[in-house]
This record gives structure tokens, C-alpha cells and sequence, in this order.
């Protein structure tokens, strides 16, 4: 008989926990306004020293508050313009980008229904919303799964609120064109976290 050898790799559990923290959120972030309901959750990825990033949120606008429910699907987009210090254990950032928005509700398409008339109307369930933002983020030292927590606000307006205005500005007044959002984001020590659901499990 040939004797039969095996052999097990080994991979050391930094690399386990680098190969996982990829799909772990970097942030959470809690929105209201910006054209994404009444509310809007969600959670983000970001580059190493944060100067891009992405966030997958979903936002709610209650019947009672304007009389139509409507439910936001939003991909947000993002890229830092410059960051400060002005204190220790405090950042400071101003960043540009734009939103993608899919809302479910009444009267709102993909693709219009055959009763429409052909090539008259435009899908309006789909909107791009451009931004501008500023942060201020406050370090964490006492937590073991919170790196930082930060404030922000962010004025934006609609693509087809701009083509309006460029084409005719007798029909929305500039001021008209801009909304104002503000929110909460927590980011996540995500190698604390991975352990912790790993040790859990």
C-alpha cells in the first residue's frame, strides 16, 4: 500500500478577519430629508483614508405626513473635497456627489401605461440628486465596536428640477430648486465586530 499524506492549510486569522471585513459596513447612518422620504437608514462602505464611498438606503414617507406613502430605494455616491482637524479627537470634512433614487408609490413609472400618451412623458420613478456636504465627526475611545460618531448635513436638489429651471426659470423660482437633510452616522470598528460575531458563533 502507498501511504496517503494530506495536508491542511492553516490560514492565520488576521487574514480570515481581512477577507471578511470587506463585507461588513463601515458606517450607519441615519438621514432625514434629501429626497429620500421622511427618513431614510442605511449603511456605507468608504476607501481607506474615506475619500469616496458608497451607501445603500431606504427611505420612508408616512401617508399621514403628505398624504401619499412613498418608499425610497437610494444608492448615494459620494467624494471628499478636504478634511480638517480643528481639534483633537474631532475631524471635519466637506464632500460632493449624487444620489440614485428609485420611489414606489402612486403615479410614479418605470414605464408609463399604454393610457399615456407615447413619448409625452418621461420615467419618474428614477431621479439623480446631486449634493453638497459637510461632517463633523467626533471620535469614540470607550467603545469597542464604535470607532467615531458624526453629525452632518448635506443641500441637494433633483435632475429634473435643474432641466426645468434651465429650460424655462419662470416655472420654479432658484430657492425652490434646493432642499436641506441632516443625519447621523455611527461608523464601526468592523474587526471588533467580525471577532465578536465570530466568538458568538
Amino acid at each position: 500500500m502507498v501511504p496517503m499524506l494530506s495536508f491542511s492549510e492553516v490560514i492565520p486569522e488576521d487574514v480570515v478577519n481581512q477577507r471578511h471585513m470587506r463585507f461588513v459596513p463601515k458606517v450607519v447612518s441615519l438621514q432625514y430629508g434629501g429626497n429620500m422620504g421622511f427618513a431614510a437608514l442605511g449603511f456605507g462602505y468608504s476607501s481607506k483614508g474615506e475619500r469616496y464611498g458608497v451607501q445603500f438606503l431606504y427611505g420612508y414617507l408616512p401617508k399621514q405626513v403628505s398624504g401619499v406613502e412613498v418608499k425610497t430605494i437610494a444608492v448615494k455616491g459620494f467624494v471628499e473635497t478636504d478634511k480638517r482637524h480643528p481639534f483633537k479627537g474631532i475631524t471635519t470634512s466637506n464632500y460632493a456627489g449624487v444620489n440614485l433614487h428609485y420611489a414606489r408609490t402612486k403615479n410614479t413609472y418605470l414605464v408609463f401605461p399604454d393610457y399615456f400618451p407615447k413619448e409625452y412623458y418621461s420615467a419618474n420613478a428614477i431621479h439623480f440628486a446631486p449634493f453638497l456636504g459637510g461632517k463633523m465627526d467626533l471620535d469614540v475611545k470607550n467603545s469597542k465596536y464604535i470607532s467615531k460618531v458624526g453629525l452632518f448635513f448635506e443641500v441637494g436638489t433633483l435632475e429634473s428640477y435643474l432641466i426645468t429651471y434651465a429650460k424655462n426659470s419662470d416655472v420654479i423660482q432658484f430657492n425652490d430648486l434646493w432642499n436641506l437633510s441632516v443625519g447621523f452616522s455611527v461608523s464601526l470598528n468592523r474587526l471588533a465586530t467580525i471577532r465578536s460575531f465570530r466568538e458568538r458563533i
